[in-house]
């Protein structure tokens, strides 16, 4: 049944309307008597009373207008613009870069317009751009089902190409945040991203603990704040978790697998990857930036992850490994996949699959550690 008001749909036995509230009981419109058959008429009366001669009548108190986004001729009781189709649309937009406004808002990169439909579209084709832009020979989870089954039938060179298309197509949840192939989501900032190639800076430093809970007792936090040219994103701060009683040391191995990590994803690195407070040191002393980014602007985003170095037992820092709607749907969207999703899809069935598998992935591990090891010198 519809609203005569406005024109929504509402559910069958409804008494009000859940858009503009309208008592439907008072709204019923009563149905036209369906006359007779005429003298004369061949048709029998239960094929007169079949005929639907109900007209839809204009919803009282209501005028008719013009959609300014479709062009559309919708009711409304309202002085609305846009019909409910068009406001939903929007809306959707609108939350899928929530993350994007909200950190635009805090700090102050933008004041006017974030709620405007054309900047959104600019900020969710910003998004796609990274997202496809790290995508080398890509594969889908069809394509990976399929080499599972049919592992029996391909050479070994053949499944290293697999793993190979894989593993360029996973990513890593870690604390607040997403690493995927060249690129980073802040968790903290829902469906936001940075590309790799954009970070020009990475400062890390280890979070103590005060007090413990379940949840970080054994588990070591490395800050990360990522620098880069995004007019969008041009700060990024998140966290490594290392698990494990051997990590609760805060040992230079973990340090050395972050500047790694970040020296292997942003290959534009205008500073080498250090600690926190020697490259607080190192701008101080440039006295200017090695990028597209206020002096001023860069030493605040310092001076608030400084802040953050303390974790609390009541810290619910352990609720954001979970990753937020807007960012899985559009990691999903454009074909990612977590590590785990990709291993239980190849490595799950007989041993000799799983020991096929594993294989072809170590076979390419050292392909990959060869090609670096050349790269470097």
């Amino acid at each position: 049944m519809y609203c005569p008001f406005c024109g929504s749909e509402c559910r069958e036995g409804a008494k009000f309307c859940t858009n503009c509230g309208s008592k439907l009981e008072e709204a019923k419109i009563p149905e036209p008597v369906t006359p007779g058959p005429m003298q004369g008429d061949s048709s029998s009366g239960n094929a007169s009373s079949k005929r639907n001669t109900t007209t839809r009548k204009r919803p009282r108190f209501s005028q008719a207008v013009i959609c300014a986004r479709c062009g559309q001729e919708f009711y409304t009781r309202t002085p609305e613009t846009r019909c409910p189709e068009c406001e939903s649309i929007i809306r959707d937009k609108e939350m899928s870069v929530e993350g994007y406004l909200k950190y635009l808002q805090e700090n102050n990169l933008k004041r006017t317009g974030l709620h405007n439909e054309q900047f959104h579209d600019e900020l969710i084709a910003h998004r796609e751009r990274i997202l496809e832009s790290h995508k080398y020979e890509p594969i889908t989870e069809g394509e990976l089902c399929d080499a599972s089954v049919e592992y029996r039938n391909m050479s070994m060179d053949q499944a290293v190409q697999i793993v190979k298309r894989a593993r360029r197509m996973t990513y890593m949840k870690s604390v607040t945040c997403v690493v995927g192939p060249s690129f980073f989501m802040s968790g903290l900032y829902e469906g936001s991203i940075v590309d790799g190639n954009d970070i020009f800076a990475v400062g890390l430093s280890w979070a103590k603990h005060v007090g413990t809970s379940q949840w970080n007792a054994d588990k070591d936090f490395l800050q990360c704040l990522l620098l880069s040219n995004d007019r969008y994103m041009p700060a990024v701060e998140f966290y490594l978790a290392f698990q494990g009683e051997r990590f609760h040391r805060y040992n230079a191995e973990d340090f050395k697998y972050a500047q790694d990590l970040f020296s292997e994803e942003c290959r534009n690195l205008t500073y080498p990857v250090q600690a926190l407070d020697s490259l607080q040191k190192q701008i101080a002393a440039d006295g200017q930036m090695r990028g597209d980014m206020d002096i001023e602007f860069a030493e605040n985003q310092i001076a608030k992850a400084m802040s953050h170095l303390v974790i609390s037992a009541e810290d619910p820092i352990g609720d954001k490994t979970d990753i937020p709607d807007a960012t899985y749907e559009a990691l999903r969207k454009s074909g990612y996949m977590t590590q785990q999703e990709v291993f239980n899809i190849l490595f799950s069935g007989s041993e000799q699959k799983r020991r096929f598998w594993e294989r072809a992935d170590a076979t390419w591990l050292a392909i990959f550690q060869k090609m670096q090891s050349s790269q470097e010198s």
